[in-house]
């Protein structure tokens, strides 16, 4: 193995409790799966979610066992690994693979970068034996016609939704946060009820923020 060979290590998962995590899932889907309000139309939709939650969940949890084992089980975690990765995410496309990171790699070899960040830069493309005049496998791509008219979709189907998340702000609170849904259930939905019962836990959800982005994916 080159010295240069990215390790993939992960010192967050370090602290992470997995099977806490695993078992609150199974839990979780006991819970919504006996539950006897849950349509039968949806319980397959359910299924598949908790499944899958916790498929993820596995998959975190082999990419962090694999520093902290010995040598001899790395091969047994390592081929879980990938077929967990698979399970979740798909076999991978080697044209496709190639086809984004030459393009990502190009365009960083085009920057004027200097100090620490042109070294970087030189251990970046050490590892994955970087040459600028590769040639870069061709891949799909939709017409500007054919994103202009998503684009159109997109907006006319949240553009409404999206309208009541501050432009000028990149993080919430959880009451910054109910306030956003509120006024989302009310103004778009009509629908009026009283956001007065609402309760937030305080103690549980002290310093706790979410970005724009998740803000719109709650959506």
């Amino acid at each position: 193995m080159r010295s240069g060979t990215p390790q993939f290590v992960y010192e967050k998962l370090g602290t992470a409790d997995f099977g806490a995590v695993i078992k609150n899932i199974q839990q979780l889907g006991d819970s919504i799966l006996n539950h006897p309000d849950l349509p039968s139309r949806h319980r397959k939709v359910y299924e598949e979610f908790i499944k899958n939650y916790q498929k993820q969940t596995e998959l975190l949890l082999c990419a962090h066992m694999y520093h902290v084992v010995g040598s001899e089980y790395r091969q047994d975690i390592a081929e879980r690994y990938v077929r967990l990765n698979v399970e979740n995410y798909g076999e991978p496309e080697e044209e496709m693979y190639r086809s984004l990171l030459g393009e990502k790699l190009k365009n960083i070899h085009s920057k004027k970068l200097t100090g620490k960040a042109s070294k970087l830069r030189e251990e970046l493309f050490g590892m994955v034996d970087f040459d600028s005049d590769m040639d870069i496998p061709e891949r799909f791509r939709p017409s500007d016609e054919t994103v202009e008219w998503i684009h159109d979709v997109a907006r006319s189907l949240y553009g409404g939704m999206l309208s009541h998340v501050p432009v000028d702000k990149s993080e919430f609170c959880p009451h910054e946060l109910q306030e956003i849904f509120v006024n989302v259930i009310q103004n778009e939905f009509n629908t009026y009820g009283n956001s007065g019962g609402v309760r937030f836990y305080n103690g549980a959800a002290e310093g706790w923020r979410v970005s724009v982005e998740e803000v719109v994916l709650l959506m």
